[in-house]
């Protein structure tokens, strides 16, 4: 007898366990579940900021405590916050407000292989780059790499030539064009486009004779001029 009574005493203990661990789980997944949608509003909430050019606001959500982790997310096409940015202001205040993250997010790749630098030339976002990438940590390792090929030997050639060609893999998208070679074919592009040439014959920057309709392309040739100045390399 005394042993049926400790068998059914043990069951019943072990079903107010498992109730416990039942009821302990749920509210977690509930905590979980609800935490999961904040984030997913904030986020939602600051990229529609950054598309809307509403700086103030994205400085205000970026600057909000529950929002710490939100400057790492991502959409479903591995695009980050400087992916959505289309105006110098928006960007200078997402670029100041995540300090040193903000280096890193620049050099990330979406899933069709196009870093936030890719898009500005590709995406009629070509005064953030004029503005802003001489003055990134990419533009002054262009330059260090340029002056290693040049002056360099031995070893530290051969450092260049690695680095090199990490910088290319990195700036390179899906398609396989590098930064110059974007904003160069954008230029023929917008030529062909504008004044329906076949043929592109290159033309320097700030060229006199353009005519009104091609804004646009002058300030490729900027970006094109300005980084093969820079990396003569990273055709």
């Amino acid at each position: 007898m005394k042993k049926i009574l400790v068998t059914v005493l043990g069951i019943f203990l072990g079903t107010l366990c498992l109730q416990a661990e039942d009821s302990s789980f749920s509210l977690f997944v509930e905590k979980r579940t609800h935490q999961a949608a904040n984030e997913h509003n904030a986020y939602n909430l600051l990229k529609q900021a950054i598309i809307n050019k509403k700086a103030e606001e994205v400085q205000d959500l970026l600057e909000d405590p529950k929002n710490i982790g939100l400057w790492n997310t991502k959409d479903n096409y591995g695009n980050n916050l400087f992916h959505f940015c289309s105006d110098v202001k928006t960007f200078e205040v997402l670029y100041e407000s995540l300090g040193s993250k903000s280096e890193s997010l620049l050099a990330a790749k979406n899933k069709a292989g196009e870093t936030p630098w890719m898009t500005y030339i590709m995406y009629d976002k070509e005064d953030i780059f004029l503005t802003y990438f001489p003055k990134s940590s990419l533009y002054a390792r262009l330059k260090q790499i340029s002056f290693d090929l040049k002056h360099s030997t031995g070893l530290s050639y051969d450092n260049a030539i690695t680095n090199r060609d990490a910088v290319i893999e990195k700036t390179s998208c899906r398609g396989g064009q590098t930064l110059w070679q974007r904003a160069d074919l954008m230029c023929r592009s917008l030529r062909a486009g504008a004044k329906g040439y076949a043929q592109y014959e290159r033309t320097p920057a700030n060229a006199p004779g353009m005519n009104a309709a091609e804004p646009i392309k002058n300030k490729m040739e900027q970006i094109r001029d300005m980084i093969e100045e820079v990396a003569p390399y990273l055709k």
